[in-house]
């Protein structure tokens, strides 16, 4: 069936993309049909783009068939993002709050089941002053219905967008690991401007209780998702940057 009628100028099909058998790249092919002038011209613009083209002689129109590979960026891209989370007001990070005792805070919450009932702050020295102007705070900012802190996580992710048969390289080996800071960048290969933004691990810690923790990057499963009308799929991962009770995790620690 012919594209264009005799005496049109210049006429293309929908361009064609052809994956390569393993996923990465292909080749984009344009066709063309028109009148001589018309196919020369489009011929000298599209190898100037890097096209190789062909040209054949078809009666009264030609024909111009024109190629250019591509490749699949397959290099991750990196993003960071914050989940807000409530942290309650006894265990926010503050060292007025952090040095109140259980009887404070059990009295606390009796104030707030039974507003009408005493209730005098069971504080020590220093700054017995603050620690008593502390503990009524909590109890106004309880009774407003404000129970803690917003705080937020740091969420990493990568993220590739490829061909739907590409062959992939990421693995499932370390999920449920927790990553140093040097080990998550070294492993990873984590472009050197993000650095910054990566919180410090420190060293374990067990802070007097029976089991070890450590602030690090939890490693999650990767997921995937199907774009561009299957031609193309969109796989991501992310790390999660907490305190992590390590004998939850077996004891994963990559540090």
């Amino acid at each position: 069936m012919a594209l264009v009628a005799y005496g049109e100028a210049l006429s293309e099909l929908p361009r064609r993309t052809t994956f390569n058998p393993n996923g990465h790249g292909g080749t984009i092919e344009r066709h063309f049909q028109g009148l001589a002038d018309n196919i020369n011209n489009t011929t000298d613009s599209l190898r100037a783009e890097g096209y190789t083209c062909i040209v054949t002689q078809n009666g009264p129109l030609w024909d111009l068939l024109a190629t250019i590979p591509f490749s699949d960026s397959i290099e991750a891209e990196w993003n960071i993002f914050g989940e807000p989370q409530i942290q309650h007001i006894f265990d926010v990070d503050d060292p007025l709050i952090n040095q109140l005792s259980t009887q404070t805070k059990d009295g606390i919450e009796m104030k707030l089941r039974n507003p009408t009932a005493m209730f005098s702050p069971a504080v020590e020295a220093p700054n017995i002053p603050e620690k008593i102007l502390m503990t009524h705070q909590i109890i106004d900012m309880r009774q407003a219905g404000i129970d803690g802190k917003e705080i937020f996580t740091p969420i990493y992710k990568r993220q590739i967008t490829v061909a739907y048969n590409s062959i992939i390289t990421w693995t499932i080996s370390n999920v449920g690991a927790v990553f140093s800071k040097a080990q998550f960048i070294n492993y990873y290969g984590i472009p050197s401007n993000f650095w910054p933004l990566l919180p410090e691990s420190g060293d374990v810690t067990n802070d007097n209780v029976s089991f070890n923790s450590f602030n690090g990057y939890l490693e999650q499963y990767p997921t995937y998702q199907t774009v561009s009308e299957r031609a193309k799929v969109q796989i991501s991962q992310t790390w999660v940057f907490n305190k992590w009770a390590l004998p939850l995790y077996h004891n994963n620690l990559i540090q």
